[in-house]
């Protein structure tokens, strides 16, 4: 899975892939999101990043996907301040279902996947263009 992930990387990096890039502020909150999306020539999204950040901390989304435009790989790192709290990562099979997950610190899988259901990850993905609102 890692292959995938390391080839979309470095056509990113060559600027191979389209990228677009959308900030959106949310007026009640203070919340920031960076939304961008990354594009092969045929339009196939091949990385989703999402970065939602307020006064006191960061959590980065990245949605990998290959060439058929299926999830890869889900990873999600969470900051307070300058300091790196966890690492988040599901790896996917072709048909969707979650083959592998890692976190740093150490948790079961059980608890990935508590932090990150896939209710959460498709709202994410699916709100991927929509502007933030007062919650």
């Amino acid at each position: 899975m890692d292959t995938n992930v390391t080839f979309v990387k470095r056509q990113i990096q060559a600027g191979e892939y389209r990228a677009t890039t959308r900030t959106f502020h949310d007026p009640c909150s203070g919340r920031q999101e960076i939304r961008t999306l990354w594009s092969d020539s045929r339009g196939t999204v091949r990385r989703f990043r999402n970065i939602s950040r307020n006064a006191r901390d960061q959590t980065e989304l990245n949605f990998w996907f290959d060439w058929a435009g299926r999830r890869d790989r889900v990873t999600s790192v969470h900051w307070q301040g300058e300091q790196k709290i966890s690492v988040l990562r599901l790896d996917y099979d072709n048909q969707g279902h979650v083959v592998q997950t890692h976190a740093q610190p150490p948790l079961d899988r059980a608890e990935i996947l508590r932090q990150l259901p896939p209710a959460f990850l498709q709202q994410v993905w699916a709100s991927r263009n929509a502007a933030l609102g007062c919650e």
